[in-house]
């Protein structure tokens, strides 16, 4: 690839995505532009950039806040347990919890399409704080607002559920649940949507 084509690209990467956010990578990045030969090395700070945990949470959260504000109600709920669980302990409580509640409302979808209510979850702990599960959950259609709260408290049967209505501001909720520090409890597979 010709030197003119990789400033483009490199060019363009740094005007978007994550990135974008970092200045001093940034002025680091144009400095070593200068030359020829360190545009491969540009390409390569580039690509690891992307690939980092810092810019797939940057990238993630915005993804979820954009997904959240589509939905007109919702619901941001924390999940206690009475109980002190392991990992696999409060994914099963939590798979259940999400199961009996999506069966319950959509009946006949859930069982033949698999249809389940829309939710982004985090589970969060550690060994100072007792794990729970922090959810942002929209409220279906077909349902008001107090039969989906009865709803969340019937199939919560492993602790106490904090329900709260949401507001407009989605990306704060996201930015919360997505937050990154030393609570994180489950890495897995903390987003479901």
């Amino acid at each position: 690839m010709p030197p003119e084509e990789k400033r483009h690209l490199i060019n363009i990467a740094l005007e978007k995505d994550h990135i974008a956010q970092n200045k001093k990578c940034c002025e680091l990045i144009r400095s070593l532009m200068t030359s020829d030969s360190n545009l491969d090395v540009c390409i390569e700070i580039i690509s690891d950039i992307r690939n980092s945990v810092s810019t797939l949470i940057y990238e993630t959260k915005n993804w979820v806040a954009d997904r959240a504000s589509q939905w007109d109600r919702s619901l941001f709920v924390t999940l206690t347990f009475r109980f002190e669980p392991n990992q696999n302990k409060v994914l099963g409580e939590f798979n259940t919890f999400k199961k009996l509640l999506s069966r319950d409302i959509y009946k006949n979808a859930f069982r033949r399409y698999g249809k389940e209510v829309e939710m982004a979850s985090v589970i969060a702990g550690d060994s100072i704080t007792n794990p729970h599960i922090h959810c942002h959950i929209r409220i279906p259609d077909r349902l008001e607002t107090s039969e989906f709260k009865e709803l969340i408290t019937k199939y919560w049967r492993s602790g106490f559920a904090d329900i709260r209505d949401c507001d407009e501001n989605h990306s704060q909720i996201t930015g919360y649940l997505l937050k990154n520090d030393s609570t994180a409890f489950h890495t897995r597979q903390c987003l479901d949507l």
